[in-house]
């Protein structure tokens, strides 16, 4: 059989690899990952800056001042 690599751009789509004895194949997850423990040893392939600038009040001011900037 083919080796295959898998890279996961939503959390569900890594749960649905890990329910079906996928994991070993995937290569890269969401920067939202949150389950199964596994994911954490895979690199991140995406990114949002909103998740970067903080919690609360931070995220507010970080879209506050991308819109100013459309």
């Amino acid at each position: 059989m083919k080796s295959r690599r898998i890279v996961s751009l939503v959390p569900a789509a890594t749960e649905i690899a890990t329910a079906l004895g996928l994991m070993q194949e995937v290569v890269g997850v969401s920067h939202e990952r949150d389950y199964p423990a596994e994911a954490d040893e895979r690199p991140r392939v995406t990114h949002c800056p909103i998740h970067q600038a903080g919690e609360g009040s931070m995220s507010v001011q970080f879209v506050h001042e991308f819109l100013k900037g459309m």
